[in-house]
């Protein structure tokens, strides 16, 4: 739903900015210093930002009632005054010229970007119009009336090169401790996370883990898991007397609940003997609880037939093998037979795996542990437990990460405080009074 919301107005602008941009004219409207911004420039902008802005408060669930119409045109205006600045400042410190090979990276990755973001135009309008075509030459039409295409992009890409550049010159990126950048992924990553997400698991599951999302929260308690599925007995005795055991109990666990239903309704009636109908009621409970015990009786023979092949994981297993490796011998089925994959994530919270599963899963107390077998009827699983995920609630930072965290300080923390003090030498010139934003606030 937030997908198509997000398509819904991502439509809208460009239409509207397309209708503006064939119908205006382009004044400058922004002076800063030397440089000069005219009303697309700064309005492309400011859509764009409020688009994006907007969507990822729409799938984090947050309260929108701060992004208003003046936020977001304040935001533009300073975004361009800060890029002016930087520019000058990279250019006074001989900051601004980069290579050939450079140049060449900066355009590939405007081209990869853009390709990537018309992509995603055409699979969210197709989501938000199903049955309506759009022509490749409509979206590339539309899309750059938004304000992107490839030498917007690169402009923007170049911005950023040039704004780290002047960060490292003024804010030395080893000057940021590694305290500093766990600080700040906890107050600016996992705590906002942990606000929708502690507490709900299932929420978790169906935004996170399998809703495409991204959360620097993760419930404590979750861990990876692996399992091994040891085929079925060849037909014969065990298996048909499972397949019946099976069978017959559902037919008692039906016959229960017909039974508790008709008690149910003498009970709401008020009828004074309800005889009958609690005796048919113990009969039927009687008969599951023995239609129970045949089929784990049934399921047991078929567990125990195994046993010397559950005998022989285990021993490989305390030898130092994988479990992957294991997986590869033994396993019916392929997944997660690569060392490389981490498993599937588990928590006991979960409302994804079965209660047969999670009675077989919870009582794995630590790495490499392995469950009791499990029937079902695709096969006789036996699940490991692998490594914990974000023992601490957050998830664990890559070098890349602390990477990313570092230039996030330089940038936001440290060099963003700078830009006013050098903008105030500036003289500064802004009329937004014909700028329109194409997102509706009611």
């Amino acid at each position: 739903m937030r997908k198509t919301r997000y398509a819904v107005l991502l439509f809208s602008i460009i239409l509207c900015l397309a209708m503006h941009a064939a119908a205006a004219e382009d004044p400058v409207i922004l002076r800063v210093g030397e440089h000069r911004y005219t009303l697309s420039t700064v309005e492309t902008y400011l859509n764009q930002n409020a688009l994006a802005i907007v969507s990822a408060y729409e799938a984090s669930g947050l309260d929108r009632k701060d992004l208003t119409e003046q936020y977001f045109i304040d935001s533009a205006v300073d975004y361009f005054i800060a890029r002016a600045v930087i520019e000058d400042k990279a250019a006074e410190w001989g900051l601004d010229t980069l290579t050939d090979q450079e140049l060449e990276l900066l355009r590939a990755s405007a081209r990869e970007k853009y390709e990537a973001l018309w992509q995603q135009a055409r699979e969210q309008l197709e989501e938000a119009y199903p049955g309506q075509e759009f022509s490749d030459e409509e979206i590339t039409r539309s899309f750059e009336a938004l304000g992107y295409d490839t030498d917007t992009l690169y402009d923007e890409q170049l911005f950023f090169v040039l704004r780290a550049r002047v960060a490292d010159h003024c804010f030395p990126p080893e000057n940021v401790t590694d305290e500093e950048i766990l600080e700040y992924y906890n107050v600016n990553f996992v705590e906002p996370d942990r606000l929708r997400y502690e507490g709900n698991v299932p929420l978790y599951e169906q935004e996170i883990l399998y809703g495409g999302g991204s959360s620097a929260y993760v419930p404590e308690g979750m861990f990876y898991i692996k399992y091994i599925v040891l085929p079925l007995p060849p037909a014969g005795e065990l298996t048909d007397e499972a397949a019946e055991a099976e069978t017959a109990l559902k037919e008692a666990e039906d016959a229960l609940q017909s039974a508790y239903d008709t008690l149910a309704r003498v009970a709401i009636l008020g009828n004074a003997d309800q005889t009958a109908e609690r005796d048919a009621y113990n009969r039927a409970l009687s008969a599951r609880d023995a239609a129970r015990d045949r089929r784990d009786s049934a399921v047991a023979a078929i567990t125990e037939s195994l046993g010397d092949t559950i005998s022989e994981i285990r021993a490989h297993l305390s030898s130092g093998d994988s479990f992957e490796s294991q997986i590869r011998l033994y396993s019916t089925e392929e997944d997660g037979s690569r060392d490389s994959e981490p498993g599937y994530l588990f928590h006991p919270d979960s409302e994804v795996w079965t209660d047969e599963m999670k009675a077989v899963i919870n009582p794995l107390g630590a790495a490499g542990e392995i469950s009791e077998p499990l029937y079902t009827e695709k096969g006789v699983l036996l699940f490991c437990r692998l490594k914990d995920l974000g023992k601490d609630g957050r998830y664990p930072l890559t070098d890349s990460d602390r990477q990313q965290i570092r230039r996030m300080i330089q940038t936001a923390d440290r060099l963003a405080p700078m830009i006013p003090e050098w903008a105030a030498g500036y003289e500064i010139e802004a009329d937004t009074s014909a700028l329109r934003i194409y997102y509706s606030f009611d």
